[in-house]
């Protein structure tokens, strides 16, 4: 038996990143990713997260990445020390959603066709600053017939410009 004082040396954790991927924003910029370690103990209670950028902001995949700002939080997290400083690896950026708003079917004479005409200004949620213009648009009724809310079929927007690439654009419903 020996009486005196010891050290119990922190543990090495070595944080892992899987499946890093965020939706275009118009920024490299990752932030609040959690972060996963074989090193852990079960049980304890220690969560790790970083923070960190893309090498570019564009859509892609296999996008080289690094984690410069790692971090750990939780009741047990002083029984461990990260055993790394930075985490590189690859991920990536999808598409941004957008619909097109702005735009109504404008109300039609019975003339024999399944015409219809749009009114308004097509418009996106697009991230500010971001080259991407929206153009086209057409519109058709489903039916040629006289009668009171109508199905219309609308299609044919288009985004350009250089940014055009990082958006999924889905056409205008419930019009």
């Amino acid at each position: 038996f020996f009486l005196g004082t010891l050290t119990i040396e922190r543990k090495a954790v070595t944080p892992n990143a899987t499946g890093v991927s965020k939706v275009y924003d118009g920024s490299p910029n990752l932030s609040g990713l959690a972060l996963t370690s074989a090193d852990l103990l079960p049980g304890d209670v220690v969560t790790l997260s970083g923070s960190g950028a893309f090498g570019q902001k564009n859509v892609g995949s296999n996008l080289p990445y690094t984690l410069g700002s790692l971090a750990m939080a939780g009741a047990d997290s002083g029984n461990y020390a990260l055993a790394v400083s930075s985490l590189n690896g690859n991920g990536s950026i999808t598409a941004k959603p957008v619909v097109v708003s702005g735009v109504v079917v404008a109300p039609k004479v019975y003339d024999a066709t399944t015409s219809a005409t749009l009114q308004g200004t097509p418009h996106i949620a697009a991230v500010p600053g971001d080259d991407v213009v929206i153009g086209g648009g057409s519109a058709n009724f489903i039916s040629k017939n006289a009668g009171a809310a109508r199905p219309v079929n609308v299609g044919g927007y288009v985004l350009t410009g250089q940014d055009a690439g990082n958006y999924s654009l889905s056409q205008p419903t419930d019009l």
